[in-house]
């Protein structure tokens, strides 16, 4: 029997939730992340850059612990002011996170339609996954 060999993490994040966020234009957005592989995930923390679409870094404290197959649920606090039918293709969700003692990054590619009563509903596209430093540049 062939063992498989796992060269990189693997995970699932799925947007479950929103709300809007009280005295802000933001949205806090309720997210499940679920950890594929067959190893622990240590999740550290989570942002998003997209200018139709953004957070500041949000660390987690403490930080996220998936085991094998697990999943967990968090909120982060997204800014989205587009009007009604706006979609935003290549919005990203980029984590950074621990695996086999080694910081990798997940960029998890999200589209984002705006609904007619003005709230983000995300849908994922892509997840590709890059070891830290693998290019020589540790950050």
């Amino acid at each position: 029997m062939a063992v498989e060999s796992i060269t990189e993490p693997k995970i699932a994040l799925r947007q479950m939730a929103f709300a809007r966020a009280a005295m802000t234009a933001g949205w806090n957005i309720l997210w499940e992340l679920e950890n594929l592989g067959a190893a622990a995930l240590t999740v550290i923390s989570a942002r998003l850059p997209h200018g139709q679409f953004r957070s500041a870094e949000h660390w987690f404290a403490p930080a996220l612990e998936l085991a094998a197959g697990a999943s967990k649920q968090f909120t982060i606090l997204v800014h989205c002011d587009e009007p009604a039918g706006l979609v935003t293709e290549n919005a990203f969700v980029i984590f950074h996170c621990q695996w086999h003692g080694e910081a990798w990054r997940f960029f998890v590619r999200i589209r984002v339609t705006v609904t007619a009563d003005g709230a983000p509903e995300t849908a994922t596209e892509l997840i590709t996954t890059q070891k830290v430093g693998f290019s020589g540049i540790s950050s």
